[in-house]
């Protein structure tokens, strides 16, 4: 018992192509050529941007610092005091671009008329 049905070898799935083409029916040029429009056309986009030369960006190197094996609790809190400042900024910085994206969602969302305040169930 087959599992496909006829014509389900490629030789037999060729004739039934050329018969089909060969049978006369107006509107078979019409949607022949509407079903290889969609096909072509990504395939040309997809040429296109390929096309297109991406900018190399250099990779962006973090050093870490080196601290002495035996250094004392003094030592940590003090060098813990110098960077405070800088990792405050840098969380406040983080928090700025997080409210950022929440508004821009926000405004999406105002636009799509979704309530983003009403608690979920």
């Amino acid at each position: 018992m087959a599992i496909l049905p006829r014509p389900s070898s490629p030789v037999g799935a060729i004739r039934d192509f050329i018969e089909f083409v060969r049978a006369p029916r107006k509107h078979k040029l019409l949607f022949f050529v509407l079903s290889l429009l969609g096909p072509v056309a990504l395939f040309a986009a997809l040429l296109q941007e390929a096309k297109v030369d991406a900018v190399y960006v250099a990779p962006k190197i973090v050093y870490f610092q080196q601290w002495p094996a035996d250094r004392t609790v003094v030592q940590v809190r003090e060098q813990q005091a110098k960077d405070l400042p800088a990792e405050l900024a840098r969380k406040k910085e983080r928090e700025e671009a997080a409210e950022r994206t929440k508004q821009a969602y926000r405004r999406i969302a105002d636009a799509l008329y979704i309530d983003v305040d009403e608690k979920p169930r």
